[in-house]
């Protein structure tokens, strides 16, 4: 009976730091997310800035999120391929 629990709660251990790892890449993330926006919503207004097209901004806005999701969800595709081919094959 104790080895039953003590084997319950080892796996209960694993999985909670697993999914704490998890929350913590995940906040790091958002975090990384956070300053690239910065950077490229910096990076759009100069650029709108000196092509003196402000009229337009809203445009230029919503281009550059179609692109920058287009190229996240490339990536996400890529990773994921790549990490389907890695899984071991479970045994029947």
């Amino acid at each position: 009976m104790k080895k039953e629990k003590k084997h319950l709660l080892s796996n209960f251990q694993l999985e909670f730091r697993d999914q704490l790892k998890i929350a913590i890449l995940t906040a790091l993330g958002f975090i990384i997310a956070f300053a690239w926006r910065d950077f490229l919503v910096s990076l759009l207004n100069t650029i709108v800035t000196r092509l003196d097209v402000t009229d337009n901004l809203y445009l230029y806005q919503l281009f550059a999120a179609i692109v920058l999701t287009l190229l996240a969800v490339l990536i996400m595709v890529l990773l994921s391929a790549s990490h389907q081919d890695k899984k071991p094959e479970k045994k029947k």
